[in-house]
């Protein structure tokens, strides 16, 4: 299974990512999920389990162009179809 990019170009300014990333409970599963700001990654990268456990997603995008996302399967190979990023949301907190 290949690992996954994605990119947004955003047509206007942002200033926060908000979210939730997780992994439904399975018996096998993992991956790492990172996010980049106009090329460069910002925050650790999020280690994904299949334990049904929810990890917040709060990324400044104050003066950001673009928005990549990288997600790496784990070991076990099939993990990445399974990795879930509930509401995310580009807002304006100003």
């Amino acid at each position: 299974m290949p690992d996954v990019s994605f990119r947004v170009d955003f047509p206007r300014s942002y200033t926060r990512l908000l979210g939730q990333v997780g992994m439904p409970r399975s018996i096998v599963g993992s991956a790492t999920l990172r996010f980049l700001v106009d090329g460069e990654q910002v925050g650790a990268d999020y280690a994904l389990e299949a334990d049904g456990k929810l990890h917040d997603i709060d990324i400044d995008l104050k003066g950001a162009k673009e928005l990549s996302l990288e997600l790496e399967h784990g070991a076990d190979l099939d993990a990445g179809a399974r990795v879930i990023l509930g509401d995310l949301r580009a807002i304006n907190t100003q």
